[in-house]
């Protein structure tokens, strides 16, 4: 597959981006201080992740995944597996999410049920075909399409926050009723 760089944003686009950047983070600095405490740990996130795509450019875990997939398909013979600093970048975040949910006493074993693996496995699936239609997983779409206000890339995000809002509804009235 044949790979063409693109041109860097436009002085609109950046002019827009940046002024779009200010008046987001004077609202959230002028507000309670839960807000600006949230503020802070997004914009951590945020420099961090910059770092990572400066250190490693192809850090984030779509293109891990993808990478992986490639080299033990039919695609061997272009791809090795991820180096060893992506991969050690995948557990570290791995790890990170790990503490955090063990951390905030959010993380909990379920026992085996055929029916949740079943939801679980056409949601994954769901996900996957949303992801190669929207040509990226949510990583790509939040860290780097819409930094880059990718009309494609809002949109998606935009639909990916919908299904997320209705998700839940959705679930909860299949649960009220009995597909048998």
């Amino acid at each position: 597959v044949k790979h063409t760089a693109l041109a860097g944003p436009g002085t609109v686009a950046a002019t827009s981006t940046i002024a779009i950047a200010l008046a987001v983070s004077a609202w959230a600095l002028s507000g309670p201080m839960l807000r600006r405490r949230h503020w802070w740990k997004v914009m951590t996130f945020g420099a961090m992740a910059g770092l990572l795509f400066i250190i490693e450019p192809h850090w984030s875990p779509s293109d891990y995944v993808r990478d992986v997939g490639n080299s033990l398909t039919a695609r061997m013979h272009l791809a090795a597996l991820p180096d060893l600093l992506r991969t050690a970048l995948i557990a570290c975040i791995i790890i990170g999410m790990a503490g955090c949910a063990l951390r905030r006493g959010s993380f909990a074993t379920q026992t085996f049920r055929l029916t949740n693996a079943a939801v679980h496995l056409g949601a994954g699936i769901a996900m996957g075909i949303g992801a190669a239609l929207a040509m990226g997983g949510n990583d790509k779409q939040l860290l780097t399409g819409v930094p880059a206000l990718s009309p494609g890339a809002i949109g998606t995000v935009f639909a990916m926050l919908t299904g997320i809002l209705l998700g839940g509804p959705v679930v909860r009235w299949l649960r009220t009723k009995r597909l048998t």
